[in-house]
């Protein structure tokens, strides 16, 4: 139950008569709120380490990316070696080193 005072009224309604409707749930938004601060500081925290996860992917991609370039430069390279290698005149291995 309720507790009451000497006069009979109740412990919340000196508090409502003390701070006003308006100030009641202004008390009410800041304990709801409140309650909610954690919450959000954990989602922040997951944020950031999801971004931390993003921006590790993204250098391996970049890093794979540079890989595979060079891989690819190398296999024309040596596809134009054998181009070179296997004409039979000047004009035919000339056309090999042409892009």
């Amino acid at each position: 139950m309720t507790e009451q005072f000497g006069d009979g009224i109740p412990a919340w309604a000196k508090a409502v008569a003390a701070v006003g409707i308006p100030g009641v749930i202004a008390l009410a938004l800041v304990w709801m709120i409140g309650k909610e601060v954690p919450n959000i500081i954990r989602m922040g925290q997951q944020n950031h380490a999801l971004m931390e996860q993003i921006r590790e992917a993204q250098a391996e991609g970049g890093r794979m990316l540079r890989e595979q370039n060079a891989n690819a430069e190398a296999q024309y390279r040596l596809m134009q070696r054998i181009c070179a290698n296997t004409a039979k005149n000047d004009s035919e291995q000339r056309a090999c080193f042409d892009k």
